[in-house]
């Protein structure tokens, strides 16, 4: 079934601050189904894994009583791992050194004429401080902050080196010290990066269920990993651990009985649904939504994943989402218009929503395509009985695929599903699970989504 997010359910912000955990309101889960069963098949090329993201955590103001001190993203691999996650205080600047051909002028920029003047105190400008970005100019002293590639504390807390002229920064612990929402931090080295791991979900509280971070991937651009332990949130519970980009469910008890509709659907994203706090969970920055259909070139994606247990009781899939009109940021929890959904993997004793219609060749592969009607309304949609059009791999279980999702989109569009003149808003790669014990130990291992007009 399409997915449910966030309708009227708490909906918590990852905590950074000792460990305790926010509250907000966010995204419930995708409600499709699926079909056959088998042992899982790698299909078109592996995309980097578990490579897929670094985390930043900001030590942002705000009182630790308001419970929602976030997880935002940065570039910069952070090499030590504290308690709290304090920031390095960086380089100190150096008092002085000589200057190549006279003073440094207020602002920082080297004076042409004189011999022998004094670099003035407070660091050289372009030819002698410590730029934002963190690079050290030659001849001048390391400016407060760190050095960057030769001396920079780096925000994460990695201790600078010390800038010409400049006494080495104190350094300090950094996102890797950080514990989220009472789960435990650290770093973990992939590939040669360092990526900073923590924990969505767990604690027996709602307040965990609904947890998300935002997290940067190896195409630089942003992401949203959501828990959404949607369907039974106070009779149930549910934690991944999150590297990157990436996540593994490491416990579940979510469990439902619907053939179409799930307990719950683990994810990562780009759009702008739910409470966004601001921006905070939004990823209008970088994702170029929402773009009406007419005017998408393409929408390179990639989802690889594996693992789950017993009759693995869920699917892998993605959940897109339309607007008939161009929503604001924030105003929806579900799909204003309609769904579109790609089961990469269908378990043996769930179904979409709606019935098989067809039998479709799309990215090269064969998909069974189901159309039906989402009976139920959601926070700023345009009601009940929106149009759900899903593909079912024939070939089921594929393990990874890197495709155009437009493909997709443009078939549906043609067969009258969905309208051309609607707008594609957010686009999602997960688990719809349906009984948590079997999901134990099932990994997103990467997931990245890059729409580009035409």
């Amino acid at each position: 079934m399409a997915a449910r997010h966030f309708a009227s359910g708490v909906f918590a912000a990852i905590v950074l601050v000792g460990g305790c955990r926010g509250s907000g309101s966010g995204p419930a889960a995708a409600t499709d189904g699926g079909l056959s069963d088998g042992s899982l098949a790698a299909d078109a090329p592996a995309i980097p894994s578990t490579e897929v993201g670094d985390v930043q955590a900001t030590a942002d103001a705000r009182a630790v009583d308001t419970l929602d001190a976030n997880i935002f993203t940065d570039a910069t691999p952070d090499l030590s791992v504290g308690s709290g996650g304090a920031s390095g205080s960086g380089g100190t600047q150096g008092s002085g050194g000589a200057g190549a051909a006279g003073t440094t002028a207020s602002g920082g920029t080297v004076g042409s004429g004189g011999s022998g003047g004094a670099q003035a105190s407070g660091g050289a400008g372009s030819a002698g401080t410590t730029a934002s970005g963190g690079t050290v100019g030659s001849g001048g002293a390391q400016a407060s902050g760190g050095a960057g590639s030769a001396g920079t504390t780096a925000v994460g807390g990695t201790v600078g080196t010390a800038g010409s002229g400049g006494a080495q920064g104190s350094g300090g612990a950094g996102s890797g010290g950080m514990t989220a929402s009472g789960g435990t931090g650290g770093t973990e080295l992939i590939g040669g990066r360092v990526l900073t791991t923590f924990t969505l979900g767990g604690g027996g509280t709602t307040f965990g269920d609904f947890q998300r971070a935002s997290v940067l991937g190896s195409d630089g651009n942003k992401y949203v990993i959501q828990n959404n332990n949607f369907g039974n949130p106070s009779g149930s519970d549910q934690t991944i651990s999150v590297v990157g980009n990436s996540f593994t469910v490491t416990s579940s008890t979510a469990s439902s009985s619907s053939t179409t509709t799930p307990a719950s659907f683990p994810s990562v994203y780009i759009g702008a649904n739910g409470d966004i706090e601001g921006g905070t969970f939004a990823t209008t920055a970088t994702d170029h939504l929402p773009m009406q259909i007419t005017s998408i070139g393409r929408v390179l994606t990639s989802f690889a994943w594996s693992g789950g247990t017993g009759g693995k009781d869920f699917n892998a899939a993605y959940d897109v989402w339309f607007a008939s009109a161009k929503p604001t940021p924030g105003s929806y929890s579900e799909a204003v218009s309609g769904f579109l959904m790609i089961w990469l993997y269908q378990p043996p004793s769930r179904t979409p929503i709606g019935n098989q219609q067809r039998i479709a060749t799309v990215a090269g592969h064969n998909w069974n395509v189901w159309a039906g009607k989402r009976g139920t309304d959601a926070i700023g949609t345009d009601g009940p009985n929106r149009p759900v059009v899903s593909y079912v791999a024939t070939d089921s279980p594929l393990a990874a695929m890197s495709f155009d999702l437009n493909l997709f989109i443009e078939d549906a569009a043609t067969s009258g599903i969905i309208s051309p003149a609607w707008y594609l808003t957010d686009v999602f790669g997960g688990f719809q699970i349906w009984t948590g014990s079997d999901a134990v130990g099932l990994a997103c291992k990467g997931f990245t989504c890059v729409v580009r007009p035409r």
